[in-house]
């Protein structure tokens, strides 16, 4: 409730001294059965979900979960030195959150309604974020595994697919800058050690094994990609047109061409 809330207090903030705004996008209500087959396809075959996917089922068919977890909490290699009262794994999802908003500010957008096309991104971005961090409890019925230190419901970690999902929507928004191709890589490459970091912090602090965060970010990789995909990326000339009057009522109007 309080991310939906968040989302709603976004547009009432955008919009309340307009006595009227419209904002156009020029795209769709709903992707067509072919958009959506072509944003699975992206959202299964990008890096940030195979990869942490082929990890995880290294180290479980590998038999080197426990291994992993027991030499991570004693050891301590990354947050050891941390002493901090608010957890790493709390502050790296927070970083990747404003990285998130961050470079959703410096998406090259074709139209001069720039506040109306930032205010859909911002809305289906933390949508897909919100869906991805959903989707944690439900699996974590199913598989119903136990934590390192004997908690209950371990897989998926939490941490790791929030951040991963707010990562997935920062890079995605970085491809669509007109920034240098060493920029883009170089703020990827920050975005991703922060996803990593995330779930690292987690097994450091005995709560999560290794296949737990790293299934943990190939979830919410998968789902913020898939979102993104099918929802903001433009493909065909319907329009849909939102209207914000100046006592807080919104309607929708759409517009399909033929």
């Amino acid at each position: 409730m309080k991310s939906i809330n968040i989302l709603a207090i976004m547009v009432t903030f955008l919009f309340s001294n307009c006595a009227t705004t419209r904002c156009v996008k020029d795209g769709h209500l709903f992707p067509s059965g072919h958009e959506l087959s072509a944003a699975f396809k992206n959202a299964g075959t990008h890096p940030g979900t195979w990869i942490p996917l082929l990890g995880a089922t290294a180290v479980a068919v590998g038999g080197w979960d426990q291994e992993i977890s027991e030499w991570a909490v004693q050891e301590e290699p990354i947050f050891g030195s941390y002493n901090g009262k608010q957890d790493p794994g709390d502050i790296l999802s927070l970083s990747a959150h404003i990285g998130m908003l961050a470079t959703s500010l410096a998406v090259q957008d074709n139209d001069s309604l720039w506040l109306c096309s930032l205010t859909r991104r911002l809305i289906w971005e933390h949508l897909g974020v919100i869906a991805a961090a959903r989707l944690v409890d439900p699996v974590r019925r199913y598989t119903d595994r136990d934590r390192p230190h004997g908690g209950k419901r371990s897989f998926p970690c939490w941490h790791a697919t929030k951040t991963a999902a707010y990562v997935g929507m920062a890079n995605r928004n970085i491809q669509a800058t007109n920034f240098s191709p060493f920029y883009k890589y170089s703020t990827q490459f920050i975005l991703t050690s922060i996803a990593l970091g995330s779930g690292w912090a987690r097994i450091e602090a005995n709560e999560h094994y290794p296949t737990d965060a790293l299934f943990g970010m190939a979830l919410g990789n998968f789902v913020t990609i898939l979102i993104h995909d099918a929802f903001l990326i433009d493909n065909n000339n319907n329009d849909l047109t939102l209207i914000i009057d100046g006592h807080g009522r919104i309607s929708i109007g759409f517009v399909m061409a033929f």
